[in-house]
């Protein structure tokens, strides 16, 4: 069993190929609070899937995965969903609920968990809004955003929840320039926990400004690059 002050903590995790990727072969890896990672690979579905394994959205093969110092049980989804609450998880594949408005999305979580339908945005989620510039679109639909707008309401739901762990595919690509300054500035305390987060990224912009560990993926096993190995 892992160290309680351990974020997540994985041991000979494996999982099989996705796409044309190598999969995730016997993975041991420690991420503590305030460790900013960010993620290369040199297949691109392999860091997509790695993200996805983080984010305790597929079932492993092999190994054991620890978060917040228990160890999680894959048999049944119900058995992730205390972990999954403690989880951002921000990708291509991440999505609003198209019938909900956008205040709606960034209240959905706690609705469920809280078991209340009289909640009401908190002043650091209102300031998140105003700081990507959609406070005054909470009431639209996601269909009425464009597609940037999409991704940023998303960005917010997920950083709403003050998770444990914020996993971020490629938050340049995601975000575009615009937003992406203003993230930076939002993640940068993280370093000083109790946040962790790990990010698959190739802006050398972003790495420089937030990350304090570099990993990658080779061939489905993971390395960590020292401080004087830069990345590919």
């Amino acid at each position: 069993m892992s160290d309680p002050q351990d974020r997540l903590r994985l041991r000979d995790f494996t999982l099989a190929p996705r796409g044309s990727g190598f999969g995730l072969r016997t993975v041991n890896f420690d991420l503590e609070a305030g460790d900013i990672c960010t993620l290369e690979a040199d297949a691109a579905d392999d860091a997509h899937l790695f993200l996805r394994a983080l984010a305790t959205l597929e079932t492993p093969l092999a190994g054991t995965f620890d978060f917040n110092g228990q160890r999680l049980d894959f048999s049944d989804y119900r058995h992730l969903l205390a972990a999954k609450r403690r989880i951002g998880y921000i990708a291509a594949d991440s999505a609003l609920l198209s019938n909900r408005s956008i205040r709606e999305n960034l209240l959905y979580a706690r609705f469920f968990f809280e078991n209340s339908l009289e909640l009401e945005l908190t002043e650091a989620v209102v300031d998140l809004c105003r700081r990507f510039h959609l406070k005054d679109k909470l009431q639209w639909l996601p269909d009425e955003l464009n597609a940037v707008e999409k991704r940023v309401a998303v960005t917010i739901r997920e950083l709403a929840a003050a998770p444990d762990l914020i996993l971020f595919e490629s938050p340049e690509e995601h975000l575009g320039q615009a937003h992406l300054d203003t993230f930076l500035e939002i993640i940068a305390p993280l370093r000083q926990g109790p946040t962790a987060m790990v990010f698959s990224c190739e802006s050398l912009h972003c790495i420089d400004s937030i990350a304090n560990r570099q990993l990658r993926l080779e061939g489905g096993q993971l390395v960590e690059l020292t401080g004087s190995e830069p990345p590919r």
